[in-house]
């Protein structure tokens, strides 16, 4: 089954910009793609109220919350793995 990854972030978060490159550097090895909402845009806007988001980044996969905070590679590896049932 296709998982979808979502990467939330905010325009002045420096981690941010580091959490979507690992999730994009690995989603793209594996062939899963990566959706990144700001929180300006309406999806982002969503997400912050749905999940009460205090912090970011914020990962969801398959609309679940998977991970908060910059993950290494190893570690989206494993976070990717879980969410699908597999290990890796």
């Amino acid at each position: 089954m296709p998982v979808e990854v979502e990467v939330l972030v905010s325009q002045d978060c420096p981690s941010c910009v580091k959490a979507v490159s690992q999730w994009k550097t690995v989603c793209v090895e594996q062939g899963i793609p990566v959706h990144v909402h700001d929180t300006t845009s309406e999806r982002g806007r969503e997400l912050v109220a749905r999940f009460d988001l205090k912090v970011l980044p914020a990962v969801l996969i398959d609309d679940q919350l998977r991970a908060v905070g910059v993950p290494t590679a190893e570690q989206v590896r494993s976070i990717l793995a879980s969410a699908a049932g597999t290990d890796c």
